[in-house]
């Protein structure tokens, strides 16, 4: 005699629910009411007995039978499996711009960690597009992004802030002490380049193009915590979304806002659209970030 375990278990969620259609809305995964109902007849017929009648539901003896016995396990299977979990930890990866883990996400971390205690966290700094590679590899479960998020199914994404584009110069250039910057200035200037897989450098082109100016830049950097030391030495200027102030300020940068010409950027989790991260810890850590942002970049 044989019996698939799976079968058993949509077996199990069917006497439960009392019925194929009541199971389907209980089972913990995605399958649909004649998928349930073709593998339980094989469940039958693999045992040579009928477990229950249709219509109106109710088990045979045998039903009965398989179904108190099965209980016992499935009823204490997400216990045991709780248990098993909080005594090996939960592996979580995490990845975000170099700016943002080194300026913000250590604070994040804790409070994870202080939600969870059970959490094993890594922490991986990724530049622009290149994370959605990262997380497609599985080398990231969950990431902070500012770029465009892919329009695929592969993805989920939760928006958590809309940050405006600015021209980050240092707090004694003339774009600086006017608080604006005129088409006409933009010429003369060199410039920071945030490579393409950052959308920074790419934003800056068209827009400058839609302006009549090509850019020139001076220096090219695929890392917003880089650029900004760029500028700050006075090798150029650069378009990103608005850092947080008390970052400009302590490094002597003003932004200058861009929105008119070149938008806004949105700050962005990002995930598998079949990722194994619990709905608890990917909740909870939407909320710190989304706290983060409000407490430190909005």
């Amino acid at each position: 005699m044989k019996a698939s375990l799976h079968h058993l278990q949509l077996f199990y969620y069917v006497a439960k629910a009392q019925g194929i259609s009541a199971a389907v809305k209980v089972i913990p995964f995605k399958v649909q009411q004649p998928a349930v109902s073709q593998q339980v007849k094989q469940l039958e017929a693999d045992l040579g007995t009928i477990l229950f009648e249709r219509r109106p539901f109710k088990l045979t003896p045998a039903g009965e039978k398989l179904y108190k016995f099965l209980s016992s396990f499935f009823d204490n299977l997400e216990n045991e499996l709780s248990s098993a979990v909080d005594e090996i930890g939960v592996r979580v990866s995490f990845g975000c711009p170099s700016i943002i883990s080194e300026n913000y996400f250590p604070e994040l971390i804790a409070a994870m960690k202080g939600e969870f205690s059970n959490l094993i966290p890594t922490v991986r700094e990724v530049e622009g597009d290149s994370v959605f590679d990262s997380i497609v590899e599985h080398e990231i479960d969950l990431a902070v992004t500012l770029s465009n998020i892919p329009s695929s199914k592969r993805f989920q994404s939760k928006e958590i802030a809309r940050l405006p584009m600015s021209i980050v110069v240092p707090a004694n250039h003339r774009f600086a002490k006017q608080g604006f910057w005129a088409k006409s200035d933009l010429p003369n200037e060199k410039w920071v380049a945030l490579q393409g897989n950052t959308g920074g450098n790419s934003d800056l082109i068209e827009g400058m193009a839609e302006l009549g100016v090509s850019a020139d830049f001076a220096v090219s950097t695929n890392s917003v915590e880089a650029a900004l030391k760029y500028v700050m030495m006075g090798l150029g200027i650069c378009l990103m979304a608005k850092p947080p102030k008390s970052l400009l300020e302590e490094k002597g940068l003003v932004a200058v806002p861009a929105v008119e010409n070149f938008g806004e950027a949105a700050l962005s989790v990002v995930w598998l659209s079949d990722s194994n991260v619990s709905s608890k810890i990917l909740n909870y850590f939407i909320k710190q970030v989304r706290e983060s942002a409000h407490k430190y970049i909005l």
